[in-house]
């Protein structure tokens, strides 16, 4: 789910060029809301465990490229928001948002790991979610 708000981003830098304001900041909402996806694959890390048909190094390396990568997504749509949230709030505004957006998805995957909800609460279970 790392590429979701990639692509939601990409989308929304297309509307942004064409001026189409609202589209574009309905993708940014979109990339906002799937956005702590992304690092959360960090937190598999915690379920390593050594195993007898497997070597823990291997499970290490596997998890850990798969984590990078979404870390990777994770700060390129990050920035895609900021380049979208830029043109139509202007440079000042879009760098604190970013910076709330931040707060945001570290709270999101507070509110995954260990209360175990995920994005599509957001619309499945909106009620048990606030």
């Amino acid at each position: 789910m790392a590429i979701v708000p990639y692509l939601s981003t990409e989308v929304a830098r297309y509307f942004s060029a064409k001026n189409k304001k609202l589209p574009a900041l309905g993708f940014v909402l979109m990339a906002i809301l799937f956005l702590p996806n992304a690092p959360y694959i960090i937190t598999d890390l915690f379920h390593l465990r050594q195993r007898a048909d497997m070597p823990l190094w291997f499970d290490t390396m596997v998890i850990f490229s798969v984590a990078l990568s979404g870390l990777v997504l994770f700060y390129v749509a990050l920035f895609g928001i900021k380049d979208v949230l830029e043109r139509f709030w202007g440079r000042i505004a879009a760098e604190f948002s970013i910076v709330f957006v931040a707060f945001l998805c570290s709270f999101g995957i507070y509110l995954g790991r260990y209360l175990r909800f995920n994005s599509w609460d957001v619309l499945s279970n909106p009620n048990d979610l606030f």
